[in-house]
């Protein structure tokens, strides 16, 4: 029964997942513990689940210490059982696959908040949609 449980909870967060997210804020926290609050501007998509893994696009804007910068990356993310934790699989140019651990902070049908673990640190975004 608990298998059917987390399941159906891991589909919920899927469904609330899925769908344009538009960056509001994001903040980078250094291995050393230092954080930069950017300004920051571009989406996140998620595309709704069929499979266990789902395609991802991030389309990320910011400016740093006086700098702009932008990201782009895609691939695909699997919600796990705990349905508080995601992976991102990122496919880079080389078609090297890098796993990003992610958690969800907050989400609801309007707002997300979630942190990545990437090499550089810890990237927590927030984000808005549009309903």
């Amino acid at each position: 029964m608990s298998l059917t449980l987390a399941c159906s909870k891991v589909k919920r967060v899927e469904k609330k997942m899925s769908g344009d997210w538009n960056i509001i804020e994001y903040t980078f926290q250094n291995p050393n513990g230092l954080s930069y609050k950017y300004t920051a501007s571009g989406t996140l998509t998620f595309n709704q689940c069929e499979t266990e893994y789902c395609n991802y696009n991030l389309a990320l804007s910011y400016v740093a210490d006086g700098i702009n910068l932008q990201k782009y990356e895609s691939g695909t993310y699997t919600v796990l059982e705990d349905a508080e934790h995601f992976n991102l699989l990122r496919l880079d140019p080389m078609d090297i696959v890098t796993i990003i651990p992610c958690r969800v902070l907050h989400l609801n049908n309007s707002q997300m908040e979630i942190e990545l673990k990437d090499e550089y640190g810890n990237h927590y975004l927030i984000f808005e949609k549009d309903n």
